[in-house]
């Protein structure tokens, strides 16, 4: 675009020159067209089509500008300025049309045509009209109509409603509801959930198929969430959402190439449906399959789990599910079944990533959950993931009392007067593993991992708690003792139970991303104590060095064979490195001098930040690479040692 002179002026630089009180251009008595530098040396500058950069400075490669005058200046601006309003002008009337068709087509066959929207107007902008406010009232008018258009068209509404059904006891806003969206964009959001991952062609349906086949293999673990879905087909007519969650996941799990692809379109299905109004029991399912495994997303993902189910009022049917639900029509039980059951699972996710982590659940206790087995009244809860699934939600509940009780505060001993509620919560956790060792199904895999690595996993998070408020030069509360030498005891247990166990090891490729987390909670756990420990915890140092570096073959045995992306995959090759820097008297080799020759461990010496308490029940520091070790201080304190 040619830049207009004022010897030309446009409709714009008449307009300036008006605003001023004068049509007539200024008198330039000395016309600038030489650049800084040939003006500086007073010499001839030489431009093409009078366009810097000049042949000179182009020459000698030099920043060539021009210093125009200010009322070129002003001109030239007020020029771009008009040209790109009209250019803005022209996309809205294209927006406008297109909006326009869009309407007309799906609307209904009996309604008589709609009333054409409103485009934005954009009058002639000009200084002398801004200035006497002539275009406000013209813009103010036309954008008005048009904006209360588009409210009433795209904006939910709300109204006050009394259903004679509910007593006066209700739920003080119940009585405000929000209207329906019938909206073309409304309809088209709900047809849209066909538009996948495999329609938009980010990866083939027979690899669709494929990862489908894989995902199958990993429901069990996470108490069949799928439900009904038994087909691709099935997923893909339930949430785009889901199936991108599915895709994504079994791609973590076989290493496929297709995992960049499914990943990304999660994201963006994901970030979709965190600001939309429509969602259904499967968008659910899918942000609670993408919580259990993909790590880097895991509390973004439970945390909407929980806020969308809420929404759903899923949590209501908790209550209500062994109250009202039994004189319903058979349909009618089966949702409610459904509903109930989901919600116990987005019940457990939240508390996977939240609890461990120091942070506070989404999904709080009320009457109903302090006795989940409730649940098990309705005539479709009788399923062996339904067991596993209730027994999860009772364990849980346990230690959401133990966060509750105690807080996060690990720089704070336990007070005496609250011991008596601390050994009750052990006993708890006690009875909670008997009577789910009895209960759950007679399968020895299952047991192993829902009874033996959840009661070594809540064990060592109440037990832990033991340390809370010691330094490296005091010792642990003689009324903590026994809990010192319990945590110790579960973090050797928990261990020994992954080495001595091939199943276990097959299973651990599969299991959701909670289980990987603990397991390297133990391994840090009793790393801190092998360097400094409380002279009364009875402690094993060589021992704990032989199972610590025989635990850490294990894990790189395990991830050899997975996608580099997963979580158990970065955690093997950390604990090999901070496993190789601890110095023990031992004869052992250590384990990166066998099966380590596919993952690459770095050399350097780990470091354990020997100035912290020993042991913090917080697992944020696993948000990290180097679990929250300082690697110089530790070097400090292995010369110390």
């Amino acid at each position: 675009m040619s830049i207009p002179t004022p010897s030309s002026p446009t409709a714009s630089a008449l307009a300036l020159r008006e605003f001023f009180g004068d049509r007539k251009p200024p008198e330039i008595s000395r016309k600038i067209t030489a650049c800084v530098a040939c003006r500086k040396l007073k010499i001839k500058c030489h431009m093409q089509d009078s366009r810097p950069p000049c042949t000179r400075c182009k020459r000698r490669d030099l920043t060539c500008t021009v210093n125009h005058s200010l009322q070129m200046l002003l001109e030239n601006d007020v020029t771009w300025k008009r040209s790109i309003e009209q250019k803005l002008q022209l996309m809205e009337e294209q927006i406008a049309n297109i909006s326009n068709a869009t309407a007309t087509n799906h609307a209904p066959a009996s309604t008589g045509p709609e009333a054409t929207p409103t485009a934005p107007s954009t009058s002639s902008a000009t200084l002398y009209e801004l200035h006497s406010g002539a275009h406000g009232e013209t813009h103010s008018n036309s954008d008005t109509d048009a904006g209360a258009d588009n409210a009433a068209r795209h904006q939910p509404g709300w109204e006050v409603v009394m259903d004679a059904r509910l007593n006066p006891a209700a739920m003080p806003a119940s009585c405000v509801s929000q209207v329906p969206d019938t909206s073309p964009s409304g309809q088209l959001s709900e047809s849209g959930r066909q538009n996948d991952l495999i329609s938009r062609g980010a990866i083939a349906l027979d690899m669709a198929e494929q990862f489908f086949e894989v995902y199958k293999k990993l429901d069990h673990y996470v108490y069949g969430i799928l439900a009904d879905h038994d087909t691709l087909s099935s997923i893909r007519a339930g949430s785009s959402l889901l199936t991108a969650a599915v895709c994504a996941v079994a791609a973590l799990h076989s290493s496929s190439p297709g995992y960049a692809a499914s990943y990304d379109e999660f994201v963006r299905e994901f970030a979709a449906q965190s600001i939309s109004r429509n969602h259904t029991l499967d968008d659910v399912r899918g942000l609670c399959i993408g919580a259990f495994w993909l790590s880097d997303m895991s509390w973004t993902l439970a945390a909407t789990s929980a806020r969308i189910a809420i929404e759903m009022n899923l949590h209501r049917g908790v209550s209500k599910a062994k109250h009202t639900c039994f004189d319903k029509p058979m349909a009618d039980r089966i949702s409610c079944y459904v509903r109930t059951r989901l919600y116990l699972i987005v019940y457990v996710c939240d508390h996977h990533f939240s609890i461990a982590y120091g942070r506070a659940p989404m999904t709080r206790e009320f009457t109903a959950l302090i006795a989940p087995r409730a649940f098990h009244g309705m005539e479709h809860a009788n399923t062996p993931d339904d067991f596993r699934l209730v027994a999860q939600v009772e364990l849980w509940s346990v230690l959401s009392r133990v966060y509750d009780t105690f807080g996060v505060n690990t720089d704070m001993a336990i007070p005496a007067h609250q011991m008596s509620e601390f050994r009750r919560l052990g006993v708890a956790l006690e009875s909670w593993r008997i009577d789910a060792y009895d209960k759950l199904p007679a399968d020895a895999d299952t047991k192993s991992i829902d009874v033996g690595l959840h009661a070594y996993f809540a064990k060592l998070y109440l037990c832990t708690h033991a340390f809370r408020g010691v330094t490296r030069t005091s010792a642990v509360p003689q009324d903590m003792e026994e809990f010192a030498d319990a945590a110790v005891y579960t973090g050797h247990s928990l261990l020994r139970s992954l080495v001595v166990n091939p199943d276990l090891q097959m299973h651990f490729q599969g299991l959701p991303t909670y289980f990987a987390t603990m397991v390297a909670a133990s391994f840090v756990f009793l790393l801190k104590m092998t360097i400094k420990r409380p002279a009364n915890v009875r402690f094993n140092r060589d021992e704990t060095c032989a199972l610590l570096r025989q635990a850490s073959d294990v894990l790189i045995a395990i991830s050899r064979s997975m996608h580099s992306q997963h979580v158990l995959y970065s955690i093997a090759v950390s604990i090999a490195k901070l496993v190789n820097g601890v110095p023990c008297t031992n004869t052992n080799p250590p384990s990166s001098a066998t099966g380590m020759d596919s993952i690459e461990v770095a050399t350097q010496d780990p470091t354990l930040n020997a100035s912290n308490p020993l042991i913090s029940d917080d697992m944020s520091w696993l948000q990290d690479g180097d679990f929250g070790i300082d690697w110089f201080e530790f070097d400090q304190a292995l010369h110390n040692t």
